[in-house]
Parts: structure tokens; C-alpha cells; sequence
């Protein structure tokens, strides 16, 4: 997970919730997807895997079911999220939204002090937390070292990929640990961020404090 800075909300919501009556079902979710696409580099705000357009889910970080009719229009409270499912009959192998449901959770990846309190293990990818609070929002409501989805291989994967260059290179200089963070903290010339980047950014960010 990385921070996510939120930008203004589509014009069309803007002007959709100028008219009386209107509800979040029947507003742009176009618009909204594309924005939401752009601001977290066409990844999923909680795991981190690739989304699109047409396979991802708008998500409420404060459950759409506890909001009034206002409030669900809140674009603030928005994020794109992967669809989440391994298993339609197994609700085990769910992660993201689809498993947080409509539980409440403090973590938020628009919180950069949420962020900077979640860790990984080297040897497995695992992600997880000192503080309790954000430990059960990793694991327990939001899933996000379920076994049926393989994330935890798939972050070991990415910093393999790092470990990998490191060794071809030898010791790196600050200069160059900062060129390969960039890589992981920017967008692609199609506005796409690196999958799992946020174990990337976090083992790079230890390198450069040592």
C-alpha cells in the first residue's frame, strides 16, 4: 500500500449533485473510475495489483451502507479497488473491499502517518504492522496476505526483482538507490504506477536511511 493524494472530484459529479434528487447509483461511474485510475496509478488502493476500467471496483473507505444519500456522493471517500474474488463460493480467498464488506477500518492509504507505520517481511512479502489497529486491518479485514491470491509471492517477486539488480551492480550509491526509487514512485508514460510498488518503495526507503 502507498499514499494516495486525492485529487478534485470529476466536473460531472460535480454537476450531477447539482440537481435535485440525485443519488451516487445513478451518477458517472465512468468519470469516476478514470480519476480514479489517474490518482493511484491504475492500481488497486489496498493490495496494490493492476486494475482497469473495466475490471476494478469503486470503493467506499467509510461503508457505503453507514452514508446518506449526500455522503455516498462524497468523492473524498472514494477509491479504486480490484474486484477481489479468487472464488465466488469462498469468501476465504477475498481481499480488499470485497472482504472488508461493510466493516469499518482505520487504516487509509490517504493517511501518509497510516503508511508509514505498515512494514514487510523480506524473506516472504508479508505485510503487516507493529501498531494492533492497523495489524487487523491488514490481515483480518482487508485479507492482504491471503494465500488463494498469492501476494505475498507476488511482493516477494518485486523485490527479488530489486535484489537482483543489486547484486548485478554491486554496492549502490545513494544516487543510484534514488534512480531505481523514482521508478517505483512514478507513473509510466501511460499514467500506470508498478505493480506491488509499495514493497519497493519501503525496502528502498530502509537502504537509503542506512
Amino acid at each position: 500500500m502507498i499514499f494516495i493524494k486525492k485529487g478534485k472530484e470529476p466536473h460531472s459529479l460535480t454537476e450531477y449533485k447539482k440537481q435535485p434528487h440525485a443519488f451516487y447509483d445513478n451518477c458517472n461511474k465512468d468519470d469516476i473510475r478514470e480519476s480514479l485510475l489517474r490518482e493511484q496509478g491504475y492500481l488497486c488502493a489496498y493490495c496494490m495489483r493492476r486494475i482497469t476500467k473495466a475490471h476494478m471496483k469503486i470503493e467506499h473507505w467509510y461503508p457505503e451502507s453507514k452514508l446518506d444519500v449526500a455522503e455516498c456522493m462524497d468523492y473524498s471517500n472514494m477509491l479504486g479497488c480490484c474486484v477481489g474474488h479468487k472464488d465466488h463460493y469462498d469468501r476465504a480467498g477475498d481481499t480488499c473491499d470485497t472482504h472488508k464488506g461493510d466493516a469499518e477500518i482505520t487504516l487509509t492509504p490517504l493517511n501518509n502517518d497510516h503508511i508509514a507505520k505498515i512494514k514487510y517481511r523480506t524473506g516472504t512479502g508479508e505485510i503487516y504492522s507493529d501498531d494492533p489497529v492497523i495489524e487487523h486491518d491488514l490481515n483480518v479485514t482487508l485479507n492482504l496476505n491471503c494465500k488463494e491470491q498469492q501476494l505475498k509471492e507476488n511482493r516477494k517477486a518485486v523485490l527479488k526483482t530489486i535484489q537482483n539488480q543489486i547484486q548485478k551492480k554491486g554496492t549502490l550509491s545513494r544516487a543510484k538507490w534514488a534512480k531505481i526509487l523514482k521508478m517505483y514512485t512514478s507513473v509510466d508514460s501511460e499514467g500506470q504506477r508498478k505493480e506491488y510498488a509499495g514493497i519497493a518503495i519501503w525496502y528502498i526507503n530502509r537502504k537509503l536511511k542506512c
